[in-house]
């Protein structure tokens, strides 16, 4: 799909998540600005949406447009949101314990 783009007028990046310092939606939007040429049209799938929505609230006056895929903002309820931390929690540490079997 990158390749799709026209070059002249896109030059696609793909940060790697994994090098932001600190490993934070803050650090994260800085490793994309800091990746980037003064403004940039930014594009999330998923939990990169969820990114790429920080980054744009961050630094609105450089992103000049935002696609975000198969995302959303956020559980907005606080009990509920801390209900899927829980369930999230839960089942990490049950992938972590290599028993994941019984999750279908």
């Amino acid at each position: 799909m990158i390749e799709s783009l026209p070059p002249e007028r896109f030059e696609p990046i793909t940060p790697e998540i994994a090098d932001a310092r600190p490993l934070t939606p803050d650090g994260i939007a800085a490793l994309v600005a800091a990746s980037t040429g003064e403004r940039f049209a930014l594009v999330g799938y998923s939990m990169g949406g969820r990114l790429a929505l920080h980054t744009a609230l961050a630094m609105p006056e450089r992103v000049s447009r935002l696609v975000l895929v198969s995302t959303g903002a956020g559980i907005e309820d606080p009990a509920a949101r801390a209900a899927r931390r829980t369930a999230d929690e839960t089942l990490a540490e049950s992938i972590e314990r290599g028993s994941i079997g019984h999750l279908h």
